[in-house]
């Protein structure tokens, strides 16, 4: 449906703007911790390359000195007695606790990472922008659907170019979703309508076709019934004319030459359990028989 396509491509455009601006505040936030990572990597190359190397040279010189005199009498610097035992020794600690020079290498490596992080960021920010573009641009196409009312409301199109511009474009979302979803819905309970007027309707056609059939079919039906009737009542007045005439040829032989053998039997078609037992006398038909019996 046309409205469901706008409602999911324009929803799925809001995750993108917070989703940029985070990301730049990262990179404006890298940029900035590697701008004072190269003052302090500047600051430590400058004094390596001012009183460390000096110094570093000097103490090189005195433990070099030193491995032609290892028990000197006095400094060979300052040619003072004072503090010259394990003189020697203490040269060779103090350049080992010289860390500048490992400082400076760690702050390299370091500079080295951010400003690769900071590479990736920037290609993360552009494949963002490349993957919000084809969200817009099925957006526009489903805001461009000619099944879509011709009075809905739209945001500008196309949307803008920048993801950063996203954010004022989208601030009436929420009315927009509000009114699509209106005229979703009064599109659904239409729909529900039509379907139900359509079920009526093939229902409608469906019981005409059945009551023509039944047109064809009860006359057909009510003339089995009649004929079946008439061959019931055939059969059944039978066997009554049957019996009855056995009644009348038994009441003869009882009461020969008194004329009251002519024995009816009868089924009343509007009664049940309504046989009538009659007789014919002095010329009176359908008698009740009890009275002169």
């Amino acid at each position: 449906m046309a409205l469901d396509s706008l409602q999911e491509t324009f929803r799925n455009l809001f995750g993108y703007p917070e989703a940029v601006s985070k990301l730049n505040e990262e990179i404006s936030s890298l940029e900035a911790d590697i701008e004072n990572q190269k003052k302090y990597l500047l600051k430590l190359s400058e004094k390596i390359a001012g009183e460390y190397v000096e110094i570093f040279e000097i103490l090189q010189a005195a433990q070099k000195h030193f491995e032609n005199h290892s028990e000197p009498e006095v400094c060979p610097l300052c040619e003072s007695a004072e503090k010259v035992d394990d003189l020697p020794a203490k040269v060779a600690e103090r350049i080992e606790a010289q860390k500048i020079a490992g400082l400076l290498k760690e702050a390299r490596q370091k500079l080295e990472q951010m400003e690769s992080t900071l590479k990736q960021k920037y290609q993360a920010l552009d494949e963002l922008g490349n993957t919000a573009g084809l969200v817009a641009d099925k957006f526009t196409m489903a805001a461009g659907s000619d099944a879509l009312p011709a009075d809905i409301t739209l945001p500008g199109l196309p949307p803008p170019e920048k993801v950063g511009n996203w954010e004022s474009w989208l601030s009436n979302s929420e009315e927009l979703i509000s009114e699509w979803r209106g005229i979703s819905d009064q599109c659904t309970a239409n729909k529900r309508f039509i379907d139900t007027l359509k079920a009526s309707l093939d229902t409608l056609e469906t019981n005409s076709e059945i009551q023509k059939d039944l047109d064809v079919l009860l006359p057909r039906i009510k003339r089995i019934l009649e004929i079946i009737e008439a061959e019931r009542k055939r059969y059944t007045d039978n066997i009554l004319h049957e019996i009855a005439a056995g009644v009348g040829g038994l009441y003869e032989k009882v009461h020969p030459g008194e004329g009251l053998n002519k024995i009816s039997l009868e089924l009343d078609p509007i009664k049940r359990a309504s046989l009538e037992i009659g007789t014919e006398y002095q010329g009176q038909k359908s008698a009740p028989p009890q009275a002169y019996f």
